[in-house]
């Protein structure tokens, strides 16, 4: 089964963030911290497009977009319509073979991966720059940032 290319992508660049503050210098891995709620935002946004990627990937499927435009009170023109509907029970009467767009999956496992970085990602900035002397030098105020952690989703 094939994973959503967008989904891959997003994933990806997530990655090389984390990389890049984790790799970075003590000073970036505090910009960090200054800015973790927005990089939380970010992060919970991705797991969401993972998370509901089952529930959007239907209008790929057979007429589950009509339902969904329907629900939406969304109408096309009569004729992108017909043609619409024409070829979508076509594929589900005829099958893949003949140009059903093939399963797609959200890539689960490669989000998984980013979750288990993130958090290992926390634990080396909680340990290594939330110290009392770093605290002190910058004039941090520190909560503890260990409730940003996430939970792998299941697959």
């Amino acid at each position: 089964m094939k994973t959503s290319k967008y989904l891959e992508e997003r994933i990806e660049s997530f990655r090389k963030i984390i990389d890049f503050f984790k790799n970075g210098s003590n000073e970036q891995k505090i910009i960090f911290l200054a800015q973790i709620d927005f990089w939380d935002w970010e992060m919970e946004n991705l797991i969401f497009s993972i998370s509901n990627f089952r529930d959007r990937a239907k209008a790929w499927r057979g007429t589950d977009i009509l339902k969904m435009l329907e629900d939406n009170r969304i109408k096309l023109k009569d004729s992108d319509f017909n043609r619409l509907r024409i070829d979508r029970r076509w594929q589900e009467f005829y099958g893949r073979e003949y140009g059903e767009p093939a399963s797609i999956s959200a890539p689960i496992a490669d989000m998984n991966d980013v979750v288990n970085e993130w958090n290992k990602f926390l634990e080396i900035v909680n340990k290594k720059i939330i110290s009392e002397k770093e605290i002190k030098l910058y004039n941090l105020k520190v909560d503890d940032i260990t409730k940003y952690k996430k939970n792998r989703l299941e697959i």
